[in-house]
């Protein structure tokens, strides 16, 4: 059910396009996990910034 072929080469070229967008999409982010999951899944990068903010007096 839904099943369907894809060329290996359209796989190829959309995960190397979504790769090309990663340091893009970290920068919009305060904290970011990314993961590969091929076999095991395991953090392959994590970001955590933090913001000192203006306090009321």
């Amino acid at each position: 059910m839904g099943e369907h072929t894809v060329q290996e080469d359209a796989i190829k070229s959309g995960y190397n396009k979504a790769l090309k967008l990663i340091p893009e999409l970290v920068g919009l982010f305060d904290i970011v996990h990314i993961y590969e999951n091929t076999n095991v899944p395991f953090r392959i990068l994590k970001k955590k910034e933090r913001y000192l903010l203006p306090t009321g007096k």
